[in-house]
């Protein structure tokens, strides 16, 4: 799942943002709210499957907030494999009225080293939409500027693909947290993210260099 509310701008109130896990009352207004608005529906996984990822540990959210402020500027949703330390940003958002502020940046900064010091996490996975298989000039132009925004905030390439959420084409990049996995480390990773969420045979995880079916990275 990709980041929807991209932007690009830099803000000077950055040490005025803190980002802090959300307990799972708010987890559930978030879900009926925020992201019902910024998301479409089919790209939403069903509640009750967040809820078990969350009963199992499998499922974090994090909000960003403004100083004094009690509404949520940003957030992520991390999805997780049955085993590692390894987590999928799964959905990741600005608040309207607070987009194009550099807020995404000032998320995903802070996101390391609040993981680095709280947590075990190895690495953060994202997908991105390829950008060879954009359907169009505008799409691509798009896409290659949401790659972008990412290397520049400290995520790196990892040369594996999927495809997935119904045979959508993706790239995974990675954000270090302890360490950087890239290759065939970062494609068995996936796949075990993967498994945690789709059927078998559903999907295809499979590395730049050669493509494989999602039991052969």
């Amino acid at each position: 799942m990709e980041y929807r509310n991209e932007e690009f701008m830099d803000t000077e109130n950055r040490n005025d943002y803190k980002i802090y896990p959300l307990n799972w009352e708010e987890i559930e207004k978030l879900y009926h709210t925020n992201m019902q608005q910024d998301f479409p529906a089919p790209e939403i996984k069903p509640f009750g499957m967040i809820e078990d990822l969350h009963q199992r540990g499998l499922n974090k959210v994090y909000g960003l907030f403004g100083k004094g402020e009690r509404e949520l500027s940003a957030y992520a949703v991390f999805e997780a494999a049955n085993e590692g330390n390894v987590w999928l940003l799964d959905y990741f958002a600005v608040e309207r009225k607070k987009r194009s502020l550099g807020l995404g940046s000032v998320f995903l900064t802070q996101l390391r080293d609040v993981l680095k010091e709280t947590t075990d996490t190895e690495a953060v996975f994202l997908e991105i939409e390829r950008i060879d298989k954009a359907p169009d000039e505008k799409q691509r132009l798009i896409r290659e500027r949401r790659k972008n925004f990412y290397l520049k905030n400290g995520l790196i390439e990892t040369n594996v693909f999927t495809v997935a959420d119904g045979g959508l084409d993706y790239e995974i990049l990675c954000l270090p947290v302890q360490k950087q996995i890239m290759g065939q480390a970062a494609g068995e990773k996936m796949k075990q993210i993967y498994k945690t969420f789709f059927e078998e045979n559903s999907y295809e995880v499979y590395l730049k260099e050669c493509k494989g079916a999602n039991n052969d990275t």
